[in-house]
């Protein structure tokens, strides 16, 4: 009788091991994973927006393996990577909405060829280490499952933006499973950034410009989640990026030209040893 409970126990307790592990393995497997995001696919010839497969290309052997792509749609409802067509920010003045058929023949001219989403989905079967980060400029939901649809496979390759705390659970429930929240749309209070950011499930992080930076909403934050992925948008500077990411609590940066080759970790070691 003894052996019998013996075993029992210890089986029991087997299985709470297991069960934790696996607990644990599936709490892993909800984390954001960060990595440094090259902004509109990089800077190509010290050129910024290009959205184009060079870019993204010359970038990826820099060290990139997040790109965040301007995702616009032609007057024929296709999608491409532009950032705007009017001019605003761009090495190509579209002046308005072009259709499909014009857009293919202004980037067969151009110098910097901003992509499709069907160049860019076969871009992405080549670099198969590589993750989108979608910066949707039309309807957002729409364009994401659009993409959905006609690329399923591209689903788990993908982190959308959101810019307002109702997109979350309709695009998760497409099949996008990290996702950022991006503040540059936004108009709510930072109490209305914290509640939401509480609701949200993992895995998610949030991305903050300027305007929130210079609030400090992301000490808040910190306290708040100690363990969530704050970005920063968009910093160009290694100087400023370290200061952002050793002392006030930015995990990591969107950048144009900053490879996450270039570390802060030199610039944390020196201010722990003069400052501490």
């Amino acid at each position: 009788l003894i052996y019998f409970f013996r075993l029992f126990f210890l089986e029991i307790a087997f299985t709470l091991f297991f069960i934790g592990g696996s607990y644990n393995f599936y709490l892993n497997q909800l984390e954001f994973s960060p990595h440094r995001i090259a902004h509109a696919g990089g800077s190509l010839n010290e050129v910024y927006y290009t959205n184009s497969l060079s870019a993204m290309t010359h970038n990826y052997k820099k060290g990139f393996v997040y790109f965040e792509v301007d995702l616009s749609l032609t007057a024929d409802g296709d999608i491409v990577c532009v950032h705007d067509w009017f001019g605003i920010k761009g090495p190509i003045d579209w002046n308005g909405v072009p259709s499909t058929a014009n857009f293919r023949k202004v980037v067969a001219e151009s110098t910097y060829k901003p992509c499709t989403i069907g160049s860019l989905e076969q871009w992405l079967r080549q670099y198969p280490e590589t993750k989108l980060i979608t910066d949707a400029k039309a309807d957002n939901y729409k364009t994401l499952k659009m993409i959905a649809s006609a690329y399923p496979w591209l689903i788990p390759r993908i982190i959308p933006h959101i810019y307002k705390p109702e997109e979350f659970d309709p695009i998760r429930a497409l099949g996008y499973n990290d996702i950022i929240w991006i503040l540059y749309k936004y108009e709510g209070s930072e109490k209305d950034v914290l509640n939401n950011v509480a609701r949200f499930r993992q895995p998610f992080a949030i991305s903050l410009g300027v305007k929130h930076l210079r609030r400090r909403l992301q000490f808040v934050l910190r306290q708040f989640n100690k363990d969530l992925v704050i970005y920063a948008y968009t910093v160009n500077s290694l100087s400023l990026a370290c200061k952002l990411i050793n002392y006030q609590s930015i995990t990591e940066v969107y950048s144009d030209a900053l490879s996450p080759k270039e570390s802060c970790d030199a610039d944390k070691e020196i201010w722990n040893y003069y400052y501490h």
